[in-house]
């Protein structure tokens, strides 16, 4: 299951328990992008243009890396972004939520990412 074929994004957003982790040039740090600063949960869109604005960039340039099915890649469908769900349990996909890549762990991220 792989998105289409775009420009490798300068920023990589990655959810880990709540915060997303920012991604460039092979550096991760941490920004410290919550919910609570965002005053918006997912999967509202309100989050992801928090992070958007915070960051600088477009949604075109980035990439949300993400273990949740409903609450990340359903939201990735719905606002048009891209998104990677790492599937480290096996379990079974929504295609109605495509485009998406589907990966076993965080491993194949760079590799994926640096194929574009």
């Amino acid at each position: 299951m792989m998105f289409s074929r775009a420009p490798a994004p300068r920023i990589i957003t990655f959810d880990c328990y709540g915060t997303l982790v920012q991604w460039r040039e092979v550096l991760l740090r941490e920004i410290g992008i919550t919910a609570e600063r965002a005053q918006a949960y997912k999967p509202s869109r309100q989050i992801f243009e928090h992070g958007y604005r915070t960051m600088g960039v477009t949604k075109d340039e980035t990439v949300h890396v993400a273990m949740g099915m409903f609450l990340d890649i359903k939201a990735c469908h719905d606002f048009g972004i891209r998104g990677i769900w790492i599937n480290r349990r096996g379990e079974a996909g929504n295609p109605d939520w495509l485009p998406y890549t589907e990966l076993p762990d965080l491993t194949g991220v760079p590799g994926l990412l640096m194929s574009d």
